[in-house]
């Protein structure tokens, strides 16, 4: 199983995405940059730079994102996040990932760090070099998705579009946001409707939620169920859920069963037992 150690909104949101959309079991575990987590002599261990995303992969820690973005999409060919090697799709695909993160990432890290430039803030000299920088790779980027978009292959999504994704969001609170050239709103908008992205969002913002709540590290494990209609523990959670509707429990037992039995299940029991609505109910069913 995968362990990505991540913080919200930094470079660790790409690797969180890209296994979401492969759909492969993970752990998350977060590097909290506000008590210096990131500094710690166990996670300098593991990335001696201090930074994330740090992806433990076999037991070996990987670092640099758009290094692990790739190794995952060779791990895992079949969630297409990367055209077939050898071809000039695959060419295209790593022009994209280096570029973006070789100009445009490492520029805002310029934009966010000013310690990587030894300084304690920008002065206003650098910061509107950096800015302007930074908008006129926009501008390449939306010129080549006028010409040959919706996304950086062509008709196509793969992995430098998340990468770029990623890379707009950062952006949103500059005075010109990436959104403000047309084909990269598009591209933007496609990705982020994507379930991938919404996912990211929703259990990013609860891993934090918990581990304010209780005072505790909280790990959240991902693991994908492509097929709930199997799975007992999922299909008695419907169930149950379906019983505190107030549904009928003859009737929420034998769709259950059947939906079990049309997804290929050999055989299904579903035991029923306890007090609903003042009355005692026994309920099996069977096939």
């Amino acid at each position: 199983m995968y362990r990505l150690y991540y913080s919200p909104g930094t470079a660790s949101l790409l690797i969180h995405l890209a296994l979401l959309e492969i759909g492969v079991t993970h752990q998350l575990e977060l590097v909290d940059f506000d008590a210096r987590e990131q500094r710690a002599a166990e996670y300098l261990k593991l990335n001696p730079s201090g930074q994330v995303p740090t992806l433990m992969i076999d037991g070996i820690a990987v670092s640099e994102s758009a290094a692990i973005l790739m190794s995952l999409s060779d791990r895992h060919p079949q969630a297409a996040l990367a055209p077939p090697v050898g071809t000039t799709e695959r060419d295209a695909w790593y022009q994209w990932i280096v570029y973006l993160s070789n100009n445009l990432q490492a520029t805002f890290r310029f934009w966010f760090y000013p310690g990587d430039l030894g300084r304690s803030e920008h002065d206003p000299a650098t910061q509107e070099a950096l800015r302007l920088r930074i908008e006129k790779i926009w501008t390449t980027v939306n010129t080549h998705l006028e010409r040959h978009g919706p996304y950086l292959l062509g008709e196509k999504f793969s992995a430098p579009d998340l990468q770029l994704a990623m890379l707009m969001h950062w952006s949103r609170n500059m005075a010109h946001p990436a959104t403000e050239w047309p084909a990269l709103k598009l591209l933007a908008d496609r990705v982020c409707s994507r379930p991938s992205w919404q996912r990211m969002r929703e259990i990013e913002k609860l891993k934090e939620e918990i581990t304010k709540l209780t005072h505790r590290e909280t790990y959240i494990n991902i693991h994908e169920v492509r097929r709930p209609d199997l799975d007992a523990q999922l299909s008695s959670e419907n169930v149950a859920l379906q019983l505190e509707r107030r549904v009928a429990f003859r009737r929420a037992m034998k769709e259950t069963v059947s939906r079990a039995m049309r997804m290929g299940a050999q055989g299904v029991k579903i035991q029923c037992a306890g007090r609903l609505g003042g009355s005692e109910i026994a309920r099996t069913e069977w096939y």
